[in-house]
């Protein structure tokens, strides 16, 4: 048991990680609780920076992967395990989860939580643990998107898509681009994150490219969407898909998400495993003229089935407070 709880709070960014830290910490506050701050623990300097500063024998929880060396009792939310793929992740990066992170969570060093049931499958084979002793946290809707979800009858879409993300190999941004030239109408083009580039974009389109604006300002550019499409071909959950399920968004995507299916059912559209630009193009269009997405009562579902307020209570009292002495 330990007196103490020590919150890893370097993952704050604008990224998934960095979006769960940030929620999750403002959550969680206590006495017993204490907040490391620093820069981003991926690099060997900043996980050894508070060796041996911090009590051993106290609890870590770390919002990421990325497990502190000395400690023999930690929780960690390991969101995917994207970066075992030899096409995203480096060699370190691989060498670190298959040698040194397995190993520590199948001597009980660490107890690991994730964010959705399909990573809780990949995490339980690929560390050889029953994925039912590995909780699922899930993310949430933020404050911004719920509130903006009671002004939905205000908007008219008309022929416009979202897109969320970067340009990460796994994101596969470029497929978007090749099919927009397919797209023979003209579109109202939102992108939303960093280094998007939007110049093979037909400038038929109107594009509007933007990074880093506030929750209150992506739940608007939601709500002037018709549709939301996706071309990842690999997430530990998608916020994307559920942010803009909640504000009448449809839904595209590649059909190789197997967390579409977990956040909104069958309320989507796919190109079932197409990579095709010609074949998106044509999704696209389809969903845009259609009446099809997420019913009313199962778009509300999602701010009770994803709420930030139920993750932090769970992760504070079943694996944090629960630790004290």
């Amino acid at each position: 048991m330990s007196e103490k709880i020590y919150f890893d709070n370097r993952w704050l960014g604008k990224n998934g990680i960095g979006r769960y830290s940030q929620e999750i910490g403002l959550r969680i506050k206590s006495s017993k609780i204490q907040f490391i701050e620093g820069n981003l623990p991926t690099t060997i300097n900043e996980i050894f920076r508070f060796f041996p500063k911090l009590n051993r024998f106290n609890l870590v929880y770390s919002p990421g992967y990325v497990a502190l060396p000395w400690f023999k009792n930690q929780v960690i939310t390991i969101h995917d395990l994207i970066l075992i793929n030899p096409n995203i992740g480096s060699r370190f990066q691989r060498l670190y989860f298959d040698y040194y992170l397995k190993r520590k969570i199948m001597l009980g060093h660490i107890k690991v939580v994730t964010v959705s049931e399909h990573s809780r499958n990949e995490l339980g084979k690929w560390a050889k643990i029953p994925s039912d002793e590995i909780a699922i946290i899930p993310n949430g809707i933020s404050n911004a998107i719920f509130e903006a979800g009671e002004r939905l009858q205000q908007y008219q879409r008309g022929r416009s898509l979202i897109y969320v993300g970067n340009s990460k190999r796994h994101k596969n941004f470029e497929l978007l681009v090749k099919a927009t030239h397919f797209l023979m109408d003209e579109w109202k083009i939102v992108l939303i994150g960093n280094d998007l580039n939007s110049s093979g974009i037909p400038s038929r389109h109107s594009v509007t490219s933007l990074a880093d604006i506030t929750d209150h300002e992506l739940a608007e550019y939601y709500l002037q969407s018709d549709v939301v499409v996706t071309t990842s071909l690999y997430e530990g959950f998608c916020m994307p898909v559920l942010e803009a399920s909640y504000l009448g968004c449809k839904v595209v995507h590649l059909g190789v998400l197997p967390t579409v299916s977990e956040i909104i059912g069958d309320a989507a559209f796919s190109t079932n495993g197409s990579l095709d630009p010609k074949k998106l193009a044509e999704i696209l269009a389809m969903a845009n003229r259609s009446q099809v997405k997420l019913d009313e009562k199962s778009r509300r579902s999602l701010s009770e089935r994803f709420d930030w307020d139920k993750s932090a209570r769970l992760l504070k009292s079943k694996f944090l407070m629960a630790n004290l002495k």
